[in-house]
C-alpha cells in the first residue's frame, strides 16, 4: 500500500473516531462538495474539464476567524482528442491541509473565507491500445507536492448547516511541467455547537 493510500486512510480514520466526541468541541467541521475543474496552461492541451468530489474536515478555533482542517479529494482527468481503439483512465487522490480566514459578520448569512493551502497530489493513469485484436496496456503513477489558493463563501441554511460556494487554484508540481487549474466547487458544511 503507497505512503498516501495509508496516510489518506489514517486521516479518515481519524475522523471517525472524532466524530463521536465532536459535540463536544464546538467549531469541528466537516463537509463535502463537488468539483468542476479547468485544465490551465500547457495541461489544457490535453486534458478535457474535469470532475471530482471533496470530503473535509476542519475545526474553527474559538474566538478566532481561523478555521484549519484536512481535506481529501477525487478528480477525474478525461483525456482530449481520443483515439478510437485507445483507452485512457486518468485520476488523482489528493490530501490537502488548508488554512481558512473567515469574515464572520453575526448579523449577516453570507460568509465569505479564502487561505491557502498545501498538500500532496497523487496521480494514476493508464492506457490500452487495441490493434488487430492485441491490446497493449501502459500504467504509470506518482506522487507529488501541491500547493494552492481558494476563496468562498458560505452560506447559513441554519446554525449548524451552510451551503458552501468555492473557487479555487491548484497547482501540482510534476515533472517535467508543473499542472495547474481553476476549478469551482459546490457543497454543504455542518459545524457543531453547544
Amino acid at each position: 500500500m503507497s505512503k498516501f493510500y495509508t496516510l489518506s486512510l489514517l486521516a479518515v480514520f481519524m475522523l471517525m473516531i472524532s466524530v463521536t466526541s465532536l459535540k463536544s468541541c464546538p467549531g469541528a467541521n466537516f463537509g463535502g462538495r463537488f468539483n468542476t475543474i479547468f485544465p490551465l496552461g500547457e495541461e489544457s492541451k490535453f486534458t478535457s474539464t474535469s470532475f471530482g468530489f471533496d470530503l473535509y474536515g476542519g475545526y474553527r478555533f474559538p474566538k478566532c476567524s481561523w478555521d484549519m482542517g484536512l481535506n481529501l479529494r477525487y478528480t477525474s482527468w478525461p483525456v482530449k482528442n481520443s483515439r478510437p481503439g485507445l483507452n485512457y483512465s486518468n485520476n488523482s487522490w489528493d490530501l490537502w491541509l488548508y488554512d481558512d480566514y473567515e469574515y464572520d459578520e453575526d448579523d449577516c448569512d453570507f460568509e465569505p473565507y479564502a487561505g491557502p493551502q498545501i498538500g500532496i497530489h497523487n496521480w494514476m493513469s493508464s492506457s490500452s491500445y487495441t490493434y488487430s485484436g492485441r491490446t497493449t496496456t501502459f500504467k504509470d503513477s506518482g506522487t507529488d507536492f501541491a500547493w494552492g489558493l481558494h476563496a468562498g463563501t458560505y452560506y447559513n441554511i441554519n446554525k449548524n448547516i451552510k451551503l458552501d460556494l468555492r473557487l479555487e487554484y491548484s497547482n501540482y508540481l510534476t515533472k517535467p511541467n508543473s499542472q495547474s487549474n481553476f476549478g469551482i466547487s459546490l457543497g454543504a458544511r455542518y459545524v457543531f455547537t453547544n
